[in-house]
């Protein structure tokens, strides 16, 4: 990117190939050597056929936007792992925690002990209280007092479900379930982190968008500050596009067309070839928007 940058303000028209572009120019030749020549000749040809993509690297607040953007998402993901993780920790600890089965006439019925698992009740109770023992011990009026101590809330048919899960437990030992015990407390001291991160990172971003004309899209129902600010990042300013067909090469979203003799041909799967953080985030909100 820095060689990038100081050719273009020497004045030079930068473009970028992709390897590939190189490879099947030399192999569209039935020439199998590599050399320095046979190369600068492909990409001559892959200019002149107009293969290269001409490429101005984001600046200042697009910039920061796109670093944010990309860095949440990345966090986002790493996040999702993290409580898949957790969910197989307490499956080994106290599956029962997650949710139990009751018949209903000829059908079963899953019920939740806690209605968001990641909320404030279930996170207090597995970083303290993650074994049925524990709750056994503190019974309902234990677990009342907590609620009033921490100010967690907990109805009465709560607590009466996770007492119900306790009793009925099939939980090994505390003394076996150690190592389970201690690597979930650390696994979520970083779901805490990780949370505390993308908060951060949501709030540069939302006073970022801000002071661009990305927040003409908050104008769309049902785009909201995150993907207008990750649309904005990596689209770039508007103006600079003179038809629809140029975001959509650009994100890779247009189909491959696939013809042979004489028939009208077909629209095969899209092509891919543009820019893969685009091509996720317009998938993402086609789907909203539909």
């Amino acid at each position: 990117e820095d060689i990038v940058r100081e050719l273009g303000r020497k004045g030079f028209g930068v473009r970028i190939f992709n390897a590939y572009t190189t490879f099947e120019e030399c192999s569209s030749a039935l020439n199998w050597c590599k050399t320095d020549d046979i190369d600068l000749v492909a990409l001559a040809h892959c200019i002149k056929n107009n293969k290269g993509t001409e490429f101005t690297l984001a600046e200042g607040i697009q910039r920061q936007l796109l670093t944010f953007t990309r860095v949440r998402r990345q966090e986002i993901r790493k996040r999702s792992t993290l409580q898949m993780e957790i969910r197989v920790l307490m499956d080994h600890i106290w599956r029962e925690f997650q949710g139990y089965a009751v018949k209903e006439g000829n059908k079963r019925k899953k019920v939740k002990v806690f209605s968001d698992f990641w909320g404030k009740s279930s996170l207090f109770f597995m970083n303290h209280y993650p074994h049925p023992a524990y709750i056994l011990e503190l019974g309902e009026i234990g677990l009342l007092r907590l609620s009033k101590e921490h100010n967690l809330k907990l109805r009465k048919s709560t607590i009466e479900k996770l007492s119900y899960v306790a009793s009925q437990a099939l939980s090994r030992s505390l003394e076996e379930l150690k190592p389970e015990l201690l690597i979930l407390k650390t696994k979520l001291q970083d779901l805490e982190r990780l949370n505390k991160n993308i908060e951060s990172f949501e709030r540069e971003i939302e006073s970022l968008l801000l002071q661009t004309e990305g927040k003409l899209f908050l104008s769309t129902r049902g785009i909201g500050v995150i993907t207008a600010a990750e649309l904005y990042s990596e689209m770039g300013d508007v103006s600079q596009y003179e038809n629809p067909g140029q975001i959509i090469k650009k994100a890779g979203t247009n189909p491959i067309m696939k013809q042979s003799g004489g028939g009208k041909g077909y629209f095969g799967r899209i092509s891919k070839q543009g820019n893969p953080h685009l091509r996720y985030i317009i998938y993402n909100l086609g789907r909203c928007l539909a």
